[in-house]
């Protein structure tokens, strides 16, 4: 009964529902206002059990908008690991309003054709590393987002700093990699390397529309392998749900500089769908060494684009057929000054290198979800002898985690996972 599931407010950058009017239901692992957050397991399963929202969405008798798996608002320090998600109800990891984030090592699986359930969402979120994921969904693998038309823009939190790599998936109704359609808060410095997509939709998209306002900008994409994918790069500009009626149909987003090298493909049906808006033209959009087998006899349809390519086959679209080298390297956005200084590379992968001590850092117990029974409501577990396993070398680790404040929770699924989190302040709500 979706009655049994709590309805929270909707999320001020998107001023309702991103499916139905109001509010939404909560998310199954669900947080705010946290500091230190780590979900990891020994590659422990999380099942959504996500058939039944699913029918439930395709029947429209839902009054709110479904809840996401793991969802975590304006948190900071958050660390998810080593799992496994399945069907989930709607996206399955989604962090919003959230800053230094890392998704690691973690599979997330859904049907084909189930609905929404996107993969990783980072949403209005600064500093986010995803490497070394496999994911296969019914819809987007990962998709930035920033907020929906006028409300996105008046909340005004950009999703910046984004880092995706190594990543492995297939879909049949989403993107590999998307940025949107809800980007109205901005979208910027993205770089995403070593990307395989397979049997797939789209590869790269960036979705907007008019009304949507925002910016996508400072987008580097390279080190691509495509097999069975009907569109390699899209920009849909048509994208065009509004939230309600008071959106301005003026606010126009601004895309540019986006960097797209270093692409091979076999059995692609077409190479790229590149089409801005009327009066907004995207403009120094970049494709450099691009190699793509392709089946249609228009591999490229460009409208209101501008920009520059070299060494690209099949040959790209009148639009972009002016060459990078040697006027036009400058107009082709590679990475920001502060992104490629080693200073600044050196800080954050120190930050995601971290990741893999945080847990002997601040002596965090993997916590075995087969036999323990833990009340969400109690941060003590009931038999801690059967609970807490897998100490290592950390005699006092129960004593230290409780100690530093966090919540050890446990959910009664196939596996061991652990979920850590530490209140920042005192207006927090932590739900599993």
């Amino acid at each position: 009964n979706p009655d049994d599931w709590p309805v929270v407010d909707p999320l001020p950058s998107y001023g309702r529902g991103v499916e139905l009017p109001g509010g939404r239901h909560r998310s199954l692992i669900y947080g705010r206002n946290l500091t230190d957050v780590i979900i990891t397991g020994d590659n422990g399963t999380i099942d959504g059990q996500g058939s039944v929202w699913w029918n439930w969405f395709k029947r429209k008798t839902l009054d709110y908008t479904r809840p996401h798996l793991v969802e975590l608002m304006n948190s900071t320090g958050v660390v998810i690991s080593n799992l496994t998600f399945l069907n989930s109800p709607f996206w399955t990891i989604h962090p919003v309003y959230c800053s230094h984030v890392i998704v690691q090592n973690v599979t997330i699986l859904a049907p084909l054709d189930s609905p929404n359930t996107d993969g990783i969402n980072p949403d209005s979120s600064n500093g986010v590393c995803i490497e070394d994921c496999y994911i296969s969904t019914g819809d987007d693998l990962i998709a930035i987002k920033s907020g929906w038309d006028e409300y996105g823009i008046s909340f005004a939190r950009p999703s910046t700093n984004i880092i995706i790599r190594r990543l492995i998936g297939h879909n049949r109704n989403g993107s590999g990699i998307a940025i949107g359609s809800e980007m109205s808060g901005g979208v910027s410095e993205v770089y995403a390397e070593n990307l395989y997509f397979f049997d797939s939709s789209t590869a790269i998209t960036i979705k907007t529309a008019r009304g949507r306002g925002g910016y996508v900008r400072n987008i580097y994409i390279l080190n691509v392998t495509l097999v069975g994918v009907d569109t390699a790069i899209r920009f849909d500009s048509t994208f065009s749900p509004h939230p309600d009626d008071f959106y301005d149909p003026n606010a126009l987003p601004v895309i540019e500089r986006i960097t797209i090298k270093d692409v091979i493909g076999n059995n692609i049906k077409i190479a790229g769908l590149l089409k801005g808006i009327e009066g907004d033209t995207f403009h120094h959009v970049c494709l450099l060494n691009i190699a793509l087998t392709v089946t249609s006899g228009s591999p490229w349809n460009c409208s209101y684009i501008q920009g520059y390519s070299a060494m690209v086959s099949p040959e790209t679209c009148e639009p972009l057929k002016e060459s990078i080298y040697p006027n036009h390297s400058s107009d082709c956005y590679h990475l920001s000054n502060h992104l490629r200084s080693p200073a600044h590379v050196h800080s954050f992968m120190s930050y995601v290198e971290a990741s893999s001590l945080i847990r002997r850092m601040l002596h965090v117990v993997t916590i075995s979800t087969n036999n323990a029974d833990i009340e969400p409501t109690d941060p003590e577990p009931q038999n801690k002898d059967s609970a807490v396993k897998d100490i290592k070398s950390y005699k006092d680790c129960e004593h230290n985690v409780e100690k530093a404040g966090f919540l050890i929770l446990s959910i009664g699924f196939r596996g061991g996972f652990m979920f850590a989190a530490k209140a920042s302040a005192f207006d927090t709500d932590t739900h599993v």
